[in-house]
């Protein structure tokens, strides 16, 4: 899963204690190490470790039924490191890649012609790259084995946004079909500059669920992020497609209100003025997906109802 849109630096304090004899995390349904931290660099519009936003627009975890008992521990098929991926690149999979690409370009534009995808060129004794692209006027597809990436000032969907009707305009059908979305739904966070000003809007189109496990394994593994600036054409939207179906298991959450004292007590910052959303990262052990909880410490109001938070990761699963 590739996120380009955010430089992200990494200071990883393993949360998963050791691996069986087969390599993978020990992961069960007991005990209670909740004391291991993970934590990251949030560019948003303030500085290192801190964010910008309207608290009041996160999810209330604490609400009855908000939070899973359990989470799968997911393997991540096509592991990806600073320096490039860990996986092999082939032949295959430049052909798989390659196939995505022209299937989701034909349903965006509607026909079958073949599309001029190819992989990036690299300098002799470089990476060979894992992903493919397409180029046109103001449009750039890169095709990567778990997720689309497109770059474009076409389709007028930033106006679609803001006029509310994101999910008619072209563009966003054509990954609605490509993911096969069957009840779509759209989620929207907004960062802020250090000012107050608007930074960027995410929107977050997932099939709507019944129970909150099944909400965020397909935010996670199988949606369409867009990411849109103010007053500027150009947004990036991000096609994820995931297997979550292969795990190693289900493992017991990490109390809310344990985690919540931790990050209090690694940020300084009060519990009541401590917030939170869930989401999985793919580096806090290598070759896994593990779900988070994303904390806002809010340290100060900067303007309106825009608040100044540091940015807190802790992975949510009790392990041996």
């Amino acid at each position: 899963m590739k996120r380009s849109v955010l430089a992200i630096s990494v200071v990883v304090a393993l949360l998963l204690a050791g691996c069986g004899g087969t390599g993978q995390p020990s992961v069960t349904k007991n005990s209670v190490k909740t004391a291991a931290i993970t934590r990251f660099v949030s560019l948003g519009g303030a500085g290192e470790d801190m964010a910008c936003v309207d608290v009041e627009a996160l999810p209330d975890l604490v609400e009855a039924g908000a939070l899973p008992e359990t989470l799968p521990v997911v393997v991540d098929h096509y592991p990806t490191e600073q320096t490039g991926p860990t996986y092999d690149v082939t032949d295959q999979l430049i052909a798989q890649n390659t196939q995505q690409a022209q299937r989701f370009l034909t349903l965006l534009y509607g026909d079958s012609q073949d599309y001029e995808v190819k992989p990036p060129e690299v300098a002799p004794g470089d990476l060979r790259a894992e992903y493919v692209s397409y180029d046109a006027a103001d449009f750039t597809l890169n095709a990567f084995p778990d997720a689309l990436t497109i770059l474009t000032g076409q389709f007028d969907v930033a106006a679609a946004a803001k006029a509310g009707r994101l999910l008619d305009n072209t563009l966003v059908k054509a990954a609605i079909a490509y993911l096969n979305l069957q009840n779509p739904q759209t989620t929207e966070m907004v960062s802020y500059m250090s000012d107050g000003s608007p930074h960027e809007t995410r929107y977050t189109i997932t099939d709507a669920a019944s129970d909150a496990k099944q909400s965020l394994l397909n935010s996670s593994f199988h949606s369409i992020e867009l990411i849109v600036a103010p007053d500027d054409g150009q947004i990036l939207m991000t096609v994820v497609q995931c297997d979550s179906t292969d795990t190693v298991g289900e493992a017991a959450v990490v109390d809310y209100d344990d985690a919540v004292a931790y990050a209090a007590q690694q940020s300084g910052v009060d519990e009541q003025a401590i917030c939170a959303e869930v989401v999985y990262r793919d580096d806090v052990e290598p070759g896994y997906w593990i779900p988070c909880y994303k904390f806002y410490a809010v340290e100060e109001t900067v303007a309106g109802n825009v608040d100044l938070c540091e940015v807190v990761y802790v992975p949510m699963l009790t392990v041996n």
